[in-house]
């Protein structure tokens, strides 16, 4: 049996839409990887990773909180 997003979306749409997700998620992780490299953090230690989680849960977002989805 089909689920309802099933019947309302082409297979192929989900199927891209599943595609195009993860590659923005891996650009996001590289780019990242790549801030935290330029800003001399090491990724491999403990403490100077968690502080620059830290530092990224603390953003206060990308856009206006008037139009932004993130919020």
């Amino acid at each position: 049996m089909r689920t309802i997003v099933e019947r309302m979306l082409p297979q192929q749409f989900l199927l891209d839409l599943g595609t195009y997700m993860q590659t923005a998620a891996h650009i996001e992780l590289a780019v990242w990887q790549t801030t935290m490299h330029a800003e001399g953090i090491d990724p491999h230690s403990v403490e100077e990773y968690r502080s620059y989680v830290s530092l990224k849960l603390k953003t206060q977002g990308c856009c206006p909180v008037e139009w932004c989805s993130w919020r």
